[in-house]
């Protein structure tokens, strides 16, 4: 762990981080449909993942819904996950950054499409490539401008420890066209709008 927190790494270390806050991603999802039940594949292997549905952990009575995590350690494992997610109801999907979930979104899209259940990550290459519904995630472009700023604050005699990491204030947002059409998930305009990519 480089840093103690965002506020102050407590050591010579600042930067950018491209964390994406999950209430940014919860108030996204409820533009497309309430989201009242959410659930999430993760790997308690993987400390990104665990990191992720901590999160959604905070935030679930604020944002009013209820959260059915269930955790994977192999790939021969998720269509049962995904199934349980079906069963309880889940409005949403969550895919985390775990490698076991991630790689094999194949597996989780037969179960959640046929259920008419959307899928979001942070990952916008499992929506281009893997056909999750919707990604948000953070810029590379605009977090390398963001960690020069901070380099340039250093250069001038600021004290790296002082300096917050800083998170991006928007992100991108990539929507896969095709798979909400497979799901007769109807995507509202603003949605639409604000999609970043859209692979139709």
């Amino acid at each position: 762990k480089l840093a103690k927190s965002l506020e102050s790494s407590g050591n010579n270390v600042t930067g950018a981080s491209n964390f994406v806050p999950i209430k940014y991603i919860v108030q996204l999802l409820n533009r497309i449909k309430p989201v009242k039940s959410l659930g999430v594949l993760y790997s308690e292997a993987e400390r990104n993942s665990v990191i992720q549905v901590e999160e959604m952990r905070k935030i679930k009575d604020e944002m009013g819904y209820s959260l059915t995590e269930i955790n994977v350690s192999a790939k021969e494992q998720l269509k049962d996950a995904t199934l349980k997610l079906a069963e309880a109801k889940v409005d949403f999907i969550f895919v985390t950054g775990s490698a076991v979930v991630s790689k094999n979104t194949s597996i989780i899209l037969e179960v959640a499409n046929a259920n008419k259940i959307g899928t979001v990550s942070h990952l916008p290459e499992i929506v281009k490539e893997g056909g999750v519904l919707i990604s948000i995630s953070a810029n590379a472009f605009k977090l390398g401008e963001l960690s020069g700023k901070k380099a340039a604050q250093i250069l001038k005699g600021a004290n790296p420890s002082s300096l917050a990491i800083e998170t991006l204030s928007n992100y991108d947002i990539t929507l896969n066209m095709k798979t909400a059409k497979n799901m007769d998930l109807y995507i509202p305009n603003d949605v639409f709008k604000s999609a970043t990519e859209i692979i139709k």
